[in-house]
């Protein structure tokens, strides 16, 4: 049992589990759907965890768990345009942006599927999903400083989600460059240092997820006092 339980699963329950308490009721859809989406980052990092111990007991194939993460890979391209869409399309530029990006990460989905098929993970997918992420990330930021209206930045749910994106996608294309030399760097005799940064990277994401949710659930009443 303990198999499946990591770091990463631990964080991810939590930030479940946070979501739950903070957004259940909350009358806002798109900062409800983190919900479901969370949900659907438990449910694929368990089965990604049982089809990876089962494919470690069949010695006669060497399969992969990636098309777990392949799947997943879909459900965060689409989230992460719709969320974006919320916080920053109200700009027309930015909404046509959003939608060329996911045209493209559907078109390299494609094209890496045909190349290696599912049991590979659609590593350059990921990795330009990344980058568009901080793109969009910065552009939020811009938008933010332009902004005329005062926002209290420690209670701003939006600030606080797009950090978290902000942190992990930077962290994970920098470790990504130089995942060569940090697993060469050995902490234990068992995990490498990119073992440690990654574990790291989903702790900040998850964390200022959580915190987003809370700052999301401290907005909601008084929204509803003002109707």
């Amino acid at each position: 049992m303990l198999f499946y339980f990591t770091i990463n699963t631990i964080v991810e329950l939590l930030c479940l589990i946070m979501a739950i308490g903070c957004l259940y009721r909350q009358p806002d859809t798109v900062w409800k759907n983190m919900i479901f989406f969370m949900l659907v980052i438990v449910v694929a990092e368990f089965t990604g965890r049982h089809v990876k111990r089962i494919y470690l007991q069949d010695v006669q194939h060497n399969l992969s768990n990636a098309w777990v993460y392949n799947v997943l890979l879909i459900a965060q391209a689409l989230f992460f345009s719709v969320q974006f869409k919320y916080l920053i399309g109200k700009h027309k530029a930015a909404t046509y942006v959003i939608g060329c990006g996911l045209a493209l990460i559907a078109v390299l989905y494609g094209f890496e599927l045909h190349k290696h098929g599912f049991y590979v993970f659609n590593n350059d997918t990921y990795t330009v999903l990344l980058v568009m992420l901080i793109c969009y990330s910065l552009y939020y930021y811009y938008l933010l400083l332009k902004d005329e209206d005062y926002i209290e930045l420690k209670t701003s749910a939006g600030f606080w989600w797009v950090t978290g994106i902000l942190f992990f996608c930077f962290g994970t294309i920098i470790s990504t460059l130089f995942r060569d030399k940090l697993s060469a760097i050995l902490v234990t005799s068992h995990n490498p240092l990119t073992y440690y940064i990654y574990n790291a990277l989903n702790v900040i994401l998850y964390g200022c997820w959580s915190y987003s949710f809370l700052c999301k659930r401290w907005q909601t009443p008084i929204l509803k006092s003002s109707y």
